[in-house]
């Protein structure tokens, strides 16, 4: 909060931000759990993991908010 403060981020604003970016990753993996085939509840930690690497790299590259290939969405 005094990071925030001192560097005159509004700490509601900085919030909401960071929530859009944690829900747009996981429906990224969401997209590709679907497009895989495979039930997001049968994948193991590490896949999970990748899965969410995967979105952050996408994101950088502006892609988030895509679907997956082959997602039909």
């Amino acid at each position: 909060m005094q990071l925030a403060r001192w560097r005159r981020i509004d700490p509601e604003a900085a919030l909401r931000r960071a929530v859009r970016k944690f829900i747009g990753r996981f429906e990224h993996m969401e997209r590709r759990c679907r497009a895989e085939g495979v039930p997001a509840a049968g994948r193991s930690a590490e896949a999970w993991w990748r899965l969410w690497e995967e979105a952050k790299r996408a994101e950088q590259a502006g892609q988030a908010g895509q679907a997956a290939p082959g997602d039909g969405t």
